[in-house]
């Protein structure tokens, strides 16, 4: 179990520094108490900053929120094996929205495939 983000403004530091911090909290982490954020990592290349950490993650007890850019060269999200969004807390697009999301995924143009493959309604 791993805590995860509780709110949409958790980037700080330039984008290595983010993305590390990113991969220790996220690594080896199946149930994600609280949220999944992933903010603008476009200046990274996929080939050394992958995001394969998320890969083991089965579950999230709030929302899962990604904003763009992300890393160049990434075509498929690493989440094959999320199976629950449990939607506790939900994202918006922005504070004055008032549509409210589990899952938020904007801005990532190179995204082809979701790799949602295990998630259930």
């Amino acid at each position: 179990m791993c805590n995860g983000e509780l709110s949409t403004d958790a980037k700080s530091g330039n984008s290595i520094d983010y993305y590390n911090h990113l991969k220790e909290m996220y690594s080896n982490c199946t149930y994600v108490r609280n949220n999944v954020v992933i903010l603008a990592l476009g200046d990274l290349d996929v080939e050394q900053y992958p995001l394969d950490f998320l890969k083991d993650i089965k579950e999230v007890s709030g929302f899962v929120h990604m904003r763009g850019p992300l890393p160049t060269g990434l075509t498929k999200l690493p989440l094959e094996s999320l199976m629950i969004i449990r939607g506790d807390q939900l994202s918006k697009y922005s504070d004055d929205s008032t549509a409210q999301f589990s899952l938020f995924i904007y801005n990532c143009n190179e995204i082809i495939n979701l790799g949602l493959s295990s998630l259930r309604g």
